[in-house]
């Protein structure tokens, strides 16, 4: 019969019986998008023996996608990482601070502070143009001209998967843009970041500016706001590069120093929208 896992006073596991388990993947949408964007990502992460589960989050407040993260982690045994694609970075930011959770993985999302929103750290920022073709109905649900998934949100897809998400799009309340998390989950844990360089949402410098603000091992790659579909072997690299450093015990020994997966790239000029 094996040995029982170690466990701290409290009776959770230790730090070395955590690392010595192959973490789960729990993995945070974007807005306008749902869970089935990770499709790409999930088979790689599997392929490398990886148990991956993506959430599918209402989208109509901070606290009832939080709860959603947090049903996740219930389920889950053993230790996880969480993954956040935009305005899942929030709730990575926020969910994060679950006793399961042993790193974080932003991939073109925001990571607010203690009281901060979304909207917050983007005031006096560089604004992406494709926020200018954000449309509101009178419910005060934010969608995306369809148009614009071709040349603002998904200018490196194809013309028929554009199409595609913009007939399924999922619309978000706007003001949970406007909610303040209550926890920063980033100051206590390791962190990885991968910088969409062409992204017309959320400015590249911006996203820069976060990965370098919360101390981030990070990586830029030429991808759209859409990079978990258009290139979802750069996010699957950077989200395997922390289960490794978690199952190494490497977590334990973050010391807040900003490091690069690899040499970031120069910065990327836009590419024209396809015709």
């Amino acid at each position: 019969m094996p040995a029982p896992a170690a466990q701290d006073p409290a009776g959770a596991p230790s730090e070395a019986a955590k690392a010595a388990v192959t973490p789960t993947v729990i993995l945070v949408h974007s807005e306008l998008l749902d869970g089935s964007s990770w499709r790409g990502v999930i088979p790689l992460l599997q392929r490398s023996g990886v148990n991956a589960l993506a959430v599918q989050l209402p989208l109509n407040s901070l606290w009832a996608d939080v709860a959603v993260v947090q049903r996740a982690l219930a389920i889950v045994r053993g230790p996880v990482i969480l993954v956040g694609h935009s305005w899942g970075g929030v709730i990575i930011t926020e969910a994060g601070v679950d006793r399961k959770v042993a790193a974080l993985v932003y991939v073109a999302a925001m990571a607010p502070d203690v009281g901060q929103s979304f909207i917050d750290r983007l005031r006096n920022a560089p604004r992406g143009p494709g926020l200018a073709k954000l449309l509101t109905d009178s419910s005060g649900f934010v969608r995306l001209a369809d148009d614009a998934f071709a040349t603002d949100f998904g200018q490196d897809l194809d013309a028929a998967q554009n199409r595609l998400l913009a007939a399924t799009q999922a619309p978000v309340f706007g003001k949970v843009f406007e909610e303040r998390v209550n926890n920063a989950a980033w100051k206590n844990l390791p962190v990885w970041y991968v910088v969409a360089a062409n992204d017309r949402l959320l400015d590249p410098g911006v996203q820069q500016a976060e990965a370098g603000r919360i101390k981030a091992r990070t990586v830029a790659t030429p991808a759209s706001h859409a990079v978990v579909l258009s290139q979802p072997e750069v996010v699957a690299k950077a989200i395997l590069e922390a289960v490794a450093a978690v199952k190494a015990g490497a977590a334990a020994g973050h010391d807040g120093a900003a490091q690069q997966l690899q040499p970031l790239s120069p910065p990327v000029q836009p590419e024209p929208p396809k015709k």
